[in-house]
């Protein structure tokens, strides 16, 4: 299985993939060979003329291919399993569903199935391509059963799902072993009455979903106690999110952003910020190994507890993040570990401050600090402070003289930079070579000694504002934050 490292590059992990055509493809998409390719080249939604001749066509007596998007896709089912079919889109538009897709709980939208490789490539700006239904929420936009797909500049939106579904608003992914990448795009004003406002994942300990330079904003989900994961909901083999921004989740019950129970997830570079839920409104973590680095988690507001994050079970490490800014209406504004939960919750070179709640502003629950933390106050948490840790009380708070707004400042997701003097520059351990935004790291930022990190996501530098970041790693083509409309 893939993950990814400390500067957001991938490694391979131990888990062997079980399903035969994962190790056919390498488990890389692009290590598939294409036996078909189909250009779109209409916004009509129609469906194919002759289902299995390899053609794309919704009109046999017109001369020339008419390719709608459901016709490719239709088509590329009826392909062998192992088979990968590339889909490329020579026409710019809004692509309206409002055809059955004949798969049963389905709706209108575009089914893949049974193992086949799909790989949709749109283009470069999201904006361009447009899927949603013909009527706001009126149906899910893909379901995915056991297959392998990339979907690469698109925007999926205004998809929604209710009644005894409700699952999975833009997308819902299920099956053993699938696995699906999203790059270059975005997911916006889906909605679910249950789970997964934006996307459903529920697979087995083979399958995979990684998100790369894409926004998932403005989703919805419902369901109470059992419900939620307003951005995602994710119950998947490994999660993999580098350079995302997930926000605006409008009622995300149960974990407003997300909501994991995985096996592993890997999450760096991202920002998970002003998203709504009952417990762990920016996200919730139910089980797994979840490491989360180079980030920032703020702004996010519960109803309950754990406004940044509530942690139930799993082992989760926060590494080179900023936890600030986020609120909870009962208790643990930034990060709340439930007093049963299995696992631990370690924190390294992270700022956990600026919270706010009646109880326990910043943690609640058993924390272990490896060093370097700035952590606002102690109150309410469990933890064994180390020497290198700069803490404070509810007395007299511990500030890490941040900017007030969440802006890009040269990267390609929302952070807050130091302000100039914070007592968080060069006051860190070792940390990623590069900060949430790319730059190269450590810098001296005192002016004395060496280079030293700084503590949370994002490195200061004298002279320096929020000028460009690093190009050639997540700064060109797609971005975090998704097109400007």
């Amino acid at each position: 299985m893939i993950r990814y490292d400390g500067s957001g590059r991938m490694r391979r992990t131990r888990m062997v993939l079980g399903l035969s055509l994962l190790v056919l493809c390498a488990g890389l998409l692009h290590g598939c060979q294409t036996v078909a390719s189909f250009n779109v080249n209409t916004v009509v939604d129609l469906h194919d003329a002759q289902l299995g001749d390899g053609l794309c066509d919704i009109n046999l007596t017109q001369g020339g291919s008419q390719c709608s998007l459901r016709a490719a896709i239709e088509e590329a089912n009826a392909f062998d399993p192992g088979s990968r079919i590339a889909v490329n889109f020579t026409v710019s538009g809004t692509f309206e569903l409002s055809l059955p897709s004949g798969r049963d709980g389905a709706g209108n939208s575009l089914f893949i199935g049974g193992g086949r490789v799909v790989d949709l490539f749109a283009g470069n700006d999201p904006a361009d391509h447009i899927i949603r239904p013909a009527s706001v929420h009126g149906s899910r936009l893909f379901t995915i059963e056991d297959a392998l797909v990339r979907l690469s500049g698109l925007t999926l939106t205004q998809g929604g799902v209710d009644g005894t579904d409700g699952r999975g608003g833009a997308l819902s992914i299920q099956g053993n072993a699938p696995r699906v990448e999203i790059t270059n795009s975005v997911i916006e004003n889906n909605a679910a009455s249950w789970r997964g406002g934006g996307i459903y994942v529920e697979a087995g300990d083979n399958s995979a979903l990684l998100i790369s330079d894409s926004m998932i904003r403005n989703n919805e989900a419902g369901g109470g106690g059992q419900g939620g994961g307003g951005g995602i909901w994710a119950k998947v083999g490994y999660l993999g999110l580098t350079r995302v921004t997930v926000t605006g989740t409008i009622d995300g019950g149960q974990g407003g952003g997300l909501l994991l129970l995985v096996k592993d997830a890997d999450i760096f570079r991202s920002a998970i910020t002003q998203n709504h839920g009952g417990n762990g409104a920016g996200l919730r973590i139910e089980q797994g190994t979840v490491v989360i680095g180079q980030s920032t988690i703020a702004q996010n507001v519960a109803a309950n507890t754990g406004g940044g994050i509530a942690v139930l079970g799993g082992d989760v490490t926060l590494r080179d993040v900023t936890l600030v800014g986020n609120q909870a209406e009962v208790q643990a504004g930034g990060l709340w570990h439930f007093v049963d939960a299995d696992g631990v919750v370690r924190l390294r070179n992270t700022i956990l401050a600026g919270n706010s709640s009646p109880a326990h502003r910043d943690c609640d629950g058993a924390l272990t600090s490896d060093g370097f933390n700035l952590i606002g106050t102690i109150d309410g948490c469990e933890v064994q402070t180390q020497g290198s840790d700069l803490t404070g009380t509810d007395g007299q708070l511990r500030d890490p003289q941040l900017s007030n707004n969440l802006a890009l400042n040269g990267g390609t997701t929302d952070n807050l930079l130091p302000s100039e003097g914070s007592v968080v520059i060069d006051a860190g351990g070792s940390c990623s070579a590069r900060d949430q935004r790319g730059r190269t790291r450590p810098v001296n930022g005192d002016g004395q000694g060496g280079a030293q990190c700084d503590i949370g996501a994002v490195e200061w530098q004298p002279g320096v504002g929020p000028g460009p970041g690093e190009v050639g790693e997540g700064n060109g083509g797609g971005s975090g934050r998704g097109p400007t409309k």
